[in-house]
């Protein structure tokens, strides 16, 4: 009976009764002498060693359900990036329909909202240095950092961190940049003081500075890129970099501009192309305008990668206009002059897509790895076009709008979608600064007014 019940059990669970069962079966069957307490002794005994073996058979089978249900898909990507409304130095971020950040006049004085837009209060901390200059930057709705620094010889530096949307900040520990000489900011480097992090731990600090020089035509330069890996409370030095024009028009050495990372070792930096600038040639070992700087040891050494030639790169003029949008780990977008291209491998390599309409000025926010939605900034169009896709930037499909391009208060200068119907743009004034917020709900075909910055 015990050997049946066993049976129906093992049948039952759909596994394949053990060897050891089935010789407890065969030895069963043979004639052997043995006494009626041995006889009961035995049964019981296999009796219990098939009841554990089910039991340890139901253990394993539950174990190996719970731990898949729980790990995920095999060969999943790597989690998502954290939030980068309308790019990775956005002055206005709004990180959901309703919780948000304003750096109205970009001097790292950070206002935030709760209610979508239409009050913002002023959370700035206090100010460290007299007559210092900051910066600020937005992970999410509860955290951001300013930092703040003191320009002289040497660049002392401090940072300040808020984990509850600006009601309370902590000061990090001092720290100073030997440039040797008495320093101004670099106004001509892109992003010359920037913060950028990949998670509330890690990020990096990137200063450029402008030396005093008794010759005006070399113009030295110093930046410098630095890195924290406990929330901004300690920041470590990474990387030096010195150029100057030796004399103008040409460079010794290739500036570097503001870093944008991905994860703790994979980041992407914006260069500023001495070509935009009258009488100004690049001497950087190679042209930075078909090419993206990029690093895998988390900013200790920068290489370049050049772009494949068939995307139009041209090597007279400057292409890539901005570092890499990134979504996660893996995927991502870089916008060119006459073309959009994207990534699937982390920026290894890259296939081209389309840029939607006539395209003067474009500014592209990515919900995900296939949906997106751009602005074309048009000189002469009364209302700005807006357009959508779904997959990956292969097509675009207009969206009427009723957003006039320029008002009174400035002229479009940023788009992003926190989901698919709620988006945010803003607007700049002519004098510097942001003035207005606004919003649409229905996917881009009506927006308001929602509140004044200041």
């Amino acid at each position: 009976m015990d050997e049946m019940i066993r049976s129906k059990m093992y049948e039952a669970l759909g596994v394949e009764q053990p060897a050891s069962d089935l010789r407890a079966r065969v030895i069963a069957s043979l004639p052997v002498q043995q006494s009626p307490n041995r006889s009961f002794k035995t049964l019981s005994f296999q009796w219990t060693a098939g009841f554990v073996a089910v039991f340890l058979a139901v253990v394993l089978v539950a174990v190996l359900v719970y731990s898949r249900s729980s790990l995920g898909p095999t060969g999943s990507a790597s989690p998502g990036m954290r939030s980068t409304p309308a790019g990775p130095f956005a002055f206005v971020s709004m990180m959901n329909a309703t919780s948000g950040w304003v750096d109205a006049d970009q001097n790292g004085h950070p206002s935030h909202t709760t209610d979508g837009g239409a009050h913002w209060t002023d959370v700035s901390p206090p100010a460290v240095f007299v007559g210092g200059t900051s910066t600020a930057y937005f992970l999410n709705a509860d955290r951001a950092w300013v930092m703040n620094a003191s320009w002289g010889s040497p660049v002392q530096l401090v940072s300040q961190r808020t984990i509850d949307g600006g009601r309370t900040w902590q000061q990090g520990a001092r720290f100073t940049f030997d440039v040797g000489a008495a320093s101004t900011p670099d106004a001509d480097s892109q992003g010359g003081f920037r913060l950028d992090f990949v998670d509330p731990e890690n990020g990096w600090l990137f200063v450029a500075a402008l030396l005093q020089s008794k010759s005006p035509l070399s113009e030295p330069r110093r930046d410098a890129l630095y890195s924290t890996s406990d929330g901004g409370v300690h920041w470590r030095l990474v990387s030096t970099n010195a150029w100057s024009f030796t004399p103008a028009p040409l460079t010794s050495g290739c500036p570097w501009g503001a870093p944008v990372f991905i994860s703790l070792t994979t980041g992407f930096m914006v260069n500023p192309d001495r070509t935009y600038e009258a009488g100004k040639t690049s001497n950087c070992p190679v042209p930075n305008h078909t090419s993206l700087h990029v690093t895998h040891d988390g900013g200790v050494t920068w290489q370049f990668q050049p772009l494949p030639t068939q995307f139009g790169a041209s090597p007279t003029s400057p292409e890539v206009l901005d570092a890499p949008d990134f979504v996660d780990q893996l995927h991502g977008f870089l916008v060119l002059q006459s073309s959009l291209l994207a990534t699937s491998d982390g920026g290894s390599s890259w296939e081209v897509r389309s840029l939607p309409g006539e395209t003067s000025d474009v500014s592209i926010s990515w919900l995900d790895a296939r949906n997106g939605a751009a602005f074309v900034i048009t000189p002469g169009s009364s209302n700005v076009p807006l357009y959508r896709t779904r997959d990956g930037g292969a097509t675009w499909s207009p969206v009427q709008t009723n957003l006039p391009s320029q008002t009174s208060d400035g002229s479009i200068d940023g788009l992003y979608f926190v989901d698919q119907n709620t988006g945010f743009a803003f607007r700049q004034m002519e004098t510097g600064g942001y003035s207005l917020l606004l919003k649409t709900t229905d996917g881009g075909h009506t927006w308001t007014a929602v509140g004044r910055f200041k």
